[in-house]
């Protein structure tokens, strides 16, 4: 009785692994290359600090956008709280939180974590020619050994 329902569990989390699979597949179809960026640009006229990055995918013929608010926490740290739209992605995935990097002066970078695929999103300053700061945003596609992008 017992092999019964383990064999129906496994078939179970096959089925579900494999959905997981074809639905992040689907989602990152888009993202055909291991790196992409865009500059960030503040948003005028809303209470909190914002700003907002477009980066043209090379997949489809639209962007997506990441949207970063300024916040601090109960220490008075800066962070950020980070939002990509224009994926096919569930709601609590879009959502990251870009914390500083400890050993990078002006460099803060957040994760989203897909089925075995990671979106690692993070917000460089550099300064142009003319000395004006420049907000870069990096987003790195890093699949894992065996996890191929989708070919539509």
């Amino acid at each position: 009785m017992n092999s019964l329902h383990d064999t129906a569990n496994r078939k179970r989390r096959a089925t579900t692994d494999q959905v997981q699979r074809d639905y992040t597949a689907h989602a990152l179809a888009g993202l055909r290359q291991p790196n992409y960026a865009g500059v960030f640009r503040k948003v005028e006229g809303v209470l909190e600090p914002t700003f907002l990055a477009e980066i043209k995918l090379d997949g489809f013929e639209r962007d997506i956008e990441v949207r970063v608010i300024a916040r601090r926490d109960e220490e008075r740290t800066l962070y950020f709280q980070g939002l990509l739209s224009g994926l096919q992605l569930k709601s609590d995935t879009r959502h990251f939180k870009l914390t500083r990097d400890k050993t990078a002066p002006n460099h803060y970078h957040g994760t989203i974590a897909l089925h075995k695929t990671r979106l690692i999103i993070s917000l460089l300053l550099i300064l142009s020619a003319t000395e004006t700061p420049i907000h870069l945003c990096l987003l790195e596609v890093v699949r894992e050994e065996g996890d191929v992008p989708c070919q539509s």
